[in-house]
C-alpha cells in the first residue's frame, strides 16, 4: 500500500476556483516598489555616492526627481505624494547603494534601460514633463 497522498489533496488551489487579491491593483504593486528604486538608483548612480549623502547633494535635484517620479506615478493611476517618497528614501539607510550605481561603476551592463528608461517611457505615456530624470540617464548613458 503506498503512503503517497493523491494530488488532489496536494493541490487544492488547482481544484478550487478562488480569486485572491494581494497588495492593490497591478499598478500599485509595481509602483509600490518602482517608485523608491527608480529615484535610488539614479541619484546613487549619478553621484556615484550612497543614499545619504545623494539624497542632499543637490536639494533641488532630488526634489524633481521625486517629483517626477510621483508624477509619473499618479499618471498611472498610483496616488501617491513627494513628501510620502521622500520619507520612504530617507528611512533606508543612509549607506545604502545601488546595484545600478555598482554595474555602472564597474563597467558591467546594467539596468539603467530598465529603470530609468522605463521611467521616461512611462512618462512619454501619460505626457508628463520629466526633464531632470531624462538629464541623468542622459549622462549616465554616456559615463557608460
Amino acid at each position: 500500500m503506498s503512503s503517497a497522498v493523491p494530488p488532489r489533496l496536494l493541490w487544492p488551489p488547482l481544484i478550487m476556483q478562488t480569486e485572491l487579491t494581494v497588495g492593490g491593483t497591478d499598478a500599485e504593486i509595481l509602483w509600490h516598489k518602482f517608485r523608491f528604486l527608480a529615484p535610488l538608483a539614479l541619484l546613487t548612480s549619478h553621484w556615484r555616492a550612497p543614499l545619504g549623502e545623494a539624497l542632499t547633494r543637490d536639494a533641488t535635484l532630488t526634489q524633481s526627481i521625486l517629483a517626477e517620479v510621483v508624477a509619473c506615478e499618479v499618471a498611472n493611476g498610483v496616488p501617491d505624494t513627494v513628501e510620502s517618497l521622500a520619507a520612504t528614501l530617507s528611512a533606508l539607510p543612509a549607506t545604502m547603494r545601488s546595484s545600478l550605481q555598482a554595474d555602472l561603476a564597474a563597467g558591467r551592463p546594467s539596468e539603467l534601460d530598465s529603470i530609468g528608461g522605463e521611467l521616461i517611457r512611462q512618462a512619454e505615456r501619460y505626457s508628463v514633463r520629466v526633464p531632470a530624470v531624462e538629464k541623468i540617464v542622459a549622462g549616465l548613458s554616456t559615463d557608460s
